[in-house]
Parts: structure tokens; C-alpha cells; sequence
């Protein structure tokens, strides 16, 4: 088993890149949470029923990406 945890470049550059994915994914939910705890000064969960109206265009961004996923799937 000498081979088996042998580091290669591609697994440095994939671990490399999924790093870079983790820092960037983590930092935009914690921007995305401080937005919404602006508007509505809660971290209460049940506070959060109608998000369409206090924040719009967020609501827009968020469904919109899950409706451009969706619609690039194959029927």
C-alpha cells in the first residue's frame, strides 16, 4: 500500500480549489445572513414567514438562481 495517500499535483490543485470554493461559499452565507438580520433586527426563525416583502430583490436572486438551474436541466 506505499502508493495509496500518495500526493499527486492534481490532488493539491483539487484540494487547492475546493478551499478557495469553501472561503468563498461560507463568506457569501454569512454576508446573506447579515443582510437579513438587518432588515428585520431577528434571529428568530418564526420572524421570517414573508421574506418577499422585506427584501425583494434578495428574493428575486435566490428563487432566480434555483429557476435558471432548474430550467437548464433536461426534460
Amino acid at each position: 500500500m506505499p502508493g495509496l495517500f500518495a500526493l499527486n499535483m492534481q490532488g493539491v490543485q483539487g484540494a487547492i480549489y475546493q478551499m478557495i470554493n469553501h472561503g468563498l461559499s461560507t463568506g457569501a452565507l454569512f454576508l446573506l445572513v447579515g443582510m437579513i438580520y438587518e432588515r428585520r433586527h431577528t434571529r428568530m426563525i418564526d420572524a421570517f414567514g414573508g421574506l418577499w416583502q422585506t427584501l425583494p430583490v434578495f428574493s428575486v436572486v435566490v428563487f432566480g438562481g434555483d429557476v435558471s438551474r432548474l430550467s437548464a436541466c433536461p426534460a
